[in-house]
């Protein structure tokens, strides 16, 4: 890592903050305000940042960055998520205990200014937890400071005024809401406006001509006059794919092309496309390379990575590179084999949202037992189409083996800020939730999770009338392959299930001990009640690629 110091908020033009009163803060203002917050933060190794206004947050985070504290961003602002973490609590009202900075008065003498070594580690912060827990990323100064201000050069942001409708304690919020202003004169805008109309009325209100946003919020700006979004030089979106018809809305109807942002929170940014034209190829950043191996997965050379990790590194994408950039197939994971055929996930979810009266849809990988490997759930959001008429539009483009075995219609889908969609929200809509399981240990080669078979399942209907006996087969979907899952998520959907053996009949109401051992891309299962084996065997899992 680069012993160079960077400058927190380098002299500068234009105002650092503008209000949501519309009140003008300039440089001087912040620093002064940061003193007292620093004072109280002093002899802290690390603080939990939990500030929803985004003026207290901006100068919080500056406050404890200058006193060498890390930064912890939890992945959202809820009291039981604040509890999971170590440090001190920096709020500005709505948590009890920490520290209140709408307490701490600005300081009479403003501060010259913030710099801080490179190679500092300043901040830590968590994946969205689509697919699993959470996972904490520690970033360096040179690693978040480098890149925001390759995004100030690439974009040409100064004198921007930035609206941010994605929270700020999101690598791709802090980077474009935050970071990216304080290196590049310019403004941000102290409103996180959500609706469609709230957004335009911000935009115009403040003269914004910059708007951070996700796919999500952006498919719903539908409701807006024509040319409403004209004024803006950049529309920045990331977090999820942006649907090409509402670019194409964005860019021929609401007059700003829209560009979007691909990365990660371990990677940071990769690469960026303008949707000037239908489709284009995604661009890296300067300083970013990208290859592709001879399966297809993403090579990576970035100064955004940890320095610990190897370079290339492997990302879990797909993607075929061209002269002018290279277009994504979707992840690793997302490739499942149902039957014997490869399937992507998202091509379903592309197809799903093309059918008329679809406004959004998920697909997720179901575990299978009946020897096809995987299959397929999907849920659609549309008041005016049937499964039946889904799946009778999917079948056009899909072979009658591989269509989704569930397809749920639902009002919406509830999406994080970010645009994200928790699988087991899906699982849950798909009627695919697992019984409640309590982990009792796990590590990289054992876990061990004790679950409770609810009398209220549906699989006891019909099996047996008087008798009821948990099938083979959902005790292996719903409680061992759930129970893999929850332990090594990384590891994706199985391929098969080559061993299996039931020994004992598993009644409602009962408890079992899952014990699992994973061995390279195998996982050997035990399920016990009270002692007495009930089954045993092995789930088989594709080979990961190595970094």
């Amino acid at each position: 890592m680069t012993e160079e110091s960077f400058a927190l908020l380098p002299a500068r033009a234009a105002p650092v903050l503008i209000e949501g009163d519309g009140a003008a803060v300039d440089r001087a203002a912040i620093l002064a305000a940061t003193g007292p917050v620093a004072a109280a933060l002093a002899g802290h190794a690390e603080v939990v940042l939990a500030c929803a206004d985004r003026g207290h947050f901006v100068r919080a985070l500056l406050a404890a960055w200058s006193v060498g504290a890390i930064v912890t961003l939890p992945s959202n602002l809820l009291p039981a998520t604040l509890d999971q973490h170590a440090g001190l609590r920096v709020h500005d009202g709505g948590h009890a205990g920490g520290l209140d900075v709408r307490t701490l008065a600005a300081s009479a003498a403003a501060s010259d200014g913030i710099v801080v070594p490179g190679a500092r580690t300043c901040v830590r912060l968590f994946t969205s937890g689509t697919t699993g827990v959470p996972k904490a990323i520690d970033k360096a100064f040179a690693q978040l400071l480098g890149e925001a201000e390759q995004l100030v050069r690439r974009f040409d942001l100064a004198g921007a005024r930035v609206v941010c409708t994605v929270p700020l304690h999101h690598i791709y919020g802090l980077l474009f809401g935050v970071l990216a202003p304080l290196r590049g004169d310019a403004t941000i805008v102290a409103v996180g406006p959500l609706h469609a109309e709230a957004v335009l009325a911000a935009i115009e209100r403040f003269d914004a001509d910059v708007l951070v946003s996700t796919p999500a919020q952006l498919r719903a700006f539908d409701v807006l006059p024509d040319r409403a979004l004209a004024r803006l030089r950049h529309v920045f979106s990331s977090g999820a794919p942006l649907r090409p018809d509402t670019a194409a809305a964005l860019r021929d109807r609401l007059g700003v092309a829209p560009t979007e942002v691909f990365g990660s929170s371990e990677t940071g940014g990769i690469a960026t496309r303008t949707h000037r034209s239908a489709e284009p190829p995604w661009v890296p950043l300067p300083g970013v390379e990208v290859t592709a191996d001879a399966d297809g997965r993403m090579l990576l050379r970035s100064p955004w990575l940890d320095p610990s990790v190897s370079q290339p590194h492997a990302t879990d994408d797909r993607i075929s590179v061209g002269d002018a950039g290279f277009v994504h197939h979707g992840r690793v994971d997302d490739v499942i084999k149902v039957g014997g055929r490869r399937v992507a996930l998202g091509d379903v979810v592309a197809k799903a949202q093309a059918i008329a009266g679809v406004q959004d849809a998920v697909a997720v990988a179901l575990p299978a037992v009946d020897g096809r490997g995987a299959a397929i759930g999907l849920v659609v959001v549309t008041s005016v189409r049937t499964p039946e008429e889904i799946r009778g539009a999917l079948a056009a483009w899909f072979d009658a083996a591989v269509l989704p075995r569930r397809i749920v219609c639902a009002p919406s889908l509830p999406r994080t800020a970010a645009g994200k969609l928790a699988h087991a929200h899906a699982r849950a809509l798909l009627g695919d939730a697992a019984p409640p399981r309590t982990r009792v240990h796990g590590d990289d080669r054992t876990a061990c999770f004790d679950v409770e078979i609810e009398p209220d399942l549906p699989a006891f209907d019909g099996h047996f009338p008087g008798d009821p006996i948990l099938p083979g087969a959902v005790l292996l979907e719903a409680v061992v392959l759930r129970s893999i899952e929850d332990a090594w998520p990384e590891l994706g959907a199985p391929i098969g299930i080559p061993r299996a053996k039931f020994t004992e009949r598993i009644g409602p109401g009962q408890r079992v001990r899952v014990t699992l051992e994973r061995r390279g891309d195998r996982v050997a299962f035990t399920v016990t009640r009270a002692e007495v084996p009930c089954a045993a065997g092995s789930v088989a899992f594709a080979p990961r690629a190595s970094g």
